[in-house]
């Protein structure tokens, strides 16, 4: 029967007698599939015009990639109380990104559609940042209505963010370690599977110090690949050998070795060949004594045979020079 399939009848009249012998009538309104298998009772099945009216969620996505447009088309529907799409509501739906407790859930785009035949559709939605239990709101007039919630999750690698080196590194001393960040279209930490950028790698290059200051291949002491854990990339322990101007040029490549469509980043920095003074060192022990025989001196003179030879060094034993 109609309550069973249904569940819920919508009682408009309803007389009751005292005695079982009074004869009482009701009447209900049925949603639209009850209109078209005629069910045996009265029911308001007609012109949509006028009558209290819904908005109904027909489609949306069950996950979202961030920045990416969503794979399942979002779908609106104005419906009369009885079920029936109202064929002759037309306007402006809109569309925004709530969580759960109803508070702004992130920035939409594409999210105005025109309602037709009372449809609206939204081919082109999607949403910049990642975010968990995250709902469509649907707007329609006075009418909203919310999607079931869905995960926002990261997308494929789509740019490198690069690393932040000292302005100035010693010959021989340790480089703070180096890290990159993994980011997705949107912007966000690409931890979702990004097959772009598996591992990324480093060349290092050096500037020459005369005319026309070309840059050559130069070696960094400590690694120079990377694989990528939850979208970061780090480069411990790095050491130049040589003074000068440092550019790193950072490539990711995905599984298979091979290089990345995401575009490389680059850092600089200089190379000094010494630090701060820290010792000072001898280079050459002092000769012995020898005599000196001069006529007529009062007292015996004596002069070492070499004279000792030291230097001043920073703390990881390079010569330091203006002092």
């Amino acid at each position: 029967d109609v309550a069973t399939i249904y569940s819920t009848l919508e009682f408009t009249a309803t007389m009751l007698g005292s005695a079982s012998s009074v004869s009482f009538s009701i009447a209900a309104s049925a949603p639209a599939a009850a209109c078209e298998v005629q069910v045996s009772f009265a029911s308001a099945c007609g012109s949509g015009v006028d009558r209290p009216t819904f908005l109904q969620v027909a489609a949306a996505p069950t996950q979202a990639v961030s920045n990416e447009t969503m794979a399942t088309t979002a779908r609106v529907v104005l419906r009369s109380l009885d079920g029936l799409i109202l064929s002759d509501a037309a306007g402006t739906v809109l569309a925004s990104v709530v969580t759960s407790s109803g508070a702004p859930g992130g920035t939409l785009y594409g999210g105005r559609a025109t309602m037709a035949n009372g449809v609206a559709e939204f081919p082109d939605l999607r949403i910049v940042e990642v975010g968990l239990a995250i709902r469509l709101r649907f707007r329609f007039g006075d009418e909203v209505a919310d999607s079931d919630a869905f995960n926002v999750i990261s997308g494929d690698a789509a740019s490198l963010s690069p690393p932040s080196p000292p302005r100035q590194v010693v010959v021989g001393d340790t480089i703070p370690t180096l890290e990159l960040s993994v980011r997705d279209a949107g912007g966000n930490l690409a931890i979702n599977g990004a097959t772009r950028c598996t591992s990324v790698s480093m060349s290092a290059y050096i500037r020459a110090v005369v005319p026309p200051y070309t840059w050559a291949s130069a070696t960094i002491s400590g690694g120079n690949t990377s694989l990528i854990t939850s979208g970061i990339a780090s480069f411990p322990g790095l050491s130049i050998r040589l003074p000068g101007s440092y550019r790193l040029s950072f490539q990711c490549a995905d599984a298979a070795g091979a290089s990345s469509p995401t575009p490389p980043a680059l850092a600089h920095f200089d190379g000094l060949p010494y630090g701060l003074p820290a010792r000072v060192e001898i280079v050459s022990e002092a000769g012995g004594v020898v005599a000196e025989h001069l006529a007529g001196a009062a007292l015996q003179l004596y002069r070492i045979s070499a004279r000792p030879v030291v230097r001043l060094v920073d703390s990881l034993g390079n010569q330091v020079y203006g002092f």
